[in-house]
């Protein structure tokens, strides 16, 4: 039985928890953006399984699979069934929340959190597929730990970085969110139940196998959602086709990780030794990808030739010339 499934049993007697299930998909049908996000999400699922045989995902959502992880005996089916029960008290207590005058207002926050969560994973992995694994985390890690994407190193077999996505990146709520993300990272980081690690066969082959792991870093992602919901009809289904939007993106993603790197690096937070390497690690990895991507731009009079393009922080070469970086700029 699916988690929405236990949900929607425990709620049976509830006209209100059906109005919200009935209400949700309802508008979950009607919008054709998140169903555009399913799918890219879908086809980046099977790709990576089809590269990955051992990787325990659901190449239907691209989350990792709990199912798989009891198949594969890395936990007994009554300890998955547990954490099943622990989701189905933690929505429940979310739906407890829900009212006839909200209903609605919540209902449209958790598709807007979905397409939100499915836009990370999905702009994230067209530009780091070749060196990373990108994958949402099991519906336990999500609801229970705070872990929405996994970046897993492909060539070190280390998760280098949890995300926690959402929300509004200004104000009150984007205050609170900074100190428990950074409350976490001092008390030794992300712990993911359903986690990866990189394993070894009788034969020395080296593949992905299921694991619980702890001490990970995690970053927020905080952007709200009226900045991003005209650009998604820009986005293509195919995993090859990255637009303007999802360039800007990425570059947005990748600084705001930096800037909490930086923070961790700089700041007297008391941030254990292996989450700050691990952090550095990742953004040493980035730089290699992408030599331009940190530069910042502070110079006025550059700035009054135009700003520069995603493409200039995307391209593969390091660029320090001045005039070849002014050959990236949007003329003004």
């Amino acid at each position: 039985m699916s988690t929405e499934q236990l949900l929607q049993k425990g709620f049976e007697n509830n006209s209100i928890k059906e109005d919200f299930f009935n209400l949700k998909q309802q508008k979950e049908n009607k919008d054709n953006d998140l169903g555009k996000l399913r799918d890219l999400t879908s086809t980046i699922a099977k790709y990576q399984k089809t590269e990955n045989p051992e990787l325990p995902i659901d190449i239907k959502t691209c989350r990792l699979d709990m199912e798989e992880y009891s198949a594969n005996q890395i936990f007994k089916p009554e300890e998955v069934e547990g954490t099943k029960e622990t989701i189905r008290q933690l929505e429940e207590k979310f739906l407890t929340q829900v009212n006839s005058e909200n209903l609605e207002e919540k209902v449209q926050q958790e598709i807007n959190g979905e397409k939100f969560e499915l836009l990370t994973a999905t702009t994230l992995y067209k530009f780091l597929k070749d060196d990373f694994i990108v994958v949402r985390s099991a519906r336990y890690d999500d609801v229970d730990n705070g872990v929405d994407t996994i970046i897993f190193d492909k060539h070190t077999g280390n998760i280098v970085c949890t995300l926690d996505e959402g929300g509004s990146y200004f104000g009150a709520y984007a205050e609170r969110k900074k100190m428990k993300t950074l409350k976490k990272n001092q008390d030794g980081g992300a712990r993911i139940k359903y986690g990866l690690i990189l394993a070894e066969n009788s034969e020395g082959k080296k593949y992905i196998k299921g694991n619980a792991v702890k001490n990970i870093p995690i970053f927020d992602l905080l952007l709200g959602y009226e900045k991003v919901e005209e650009h998604l009809s820009e986005i293509s289904n195919d995993i090859s086709q990255i637009s303007d939007f999802e360039k800007i993106l990425f570059v947005y993603f990748i600084k705001n990780i930096n800037n909490q790197i930086s923070e961790m690096q700089h700041l007297d937070l008391n941030i254990p030794p292996k989450i700050r390497q691990t952090a550095n690690n990742f953004r040493d990895k980035i730089i290699q990808l992408y030599p331009n991507i940190f530069f910042e731009d502070k110079n006025y009079i550059s700035k009054q030739k135009g700003v520069l393009k995603p493409d200039y922080y995307l391209n593969r070469q390091l660029i320090t010339n001045d005039k070849d970086r002014d050959g990236f700029r949007e003329k003004s």
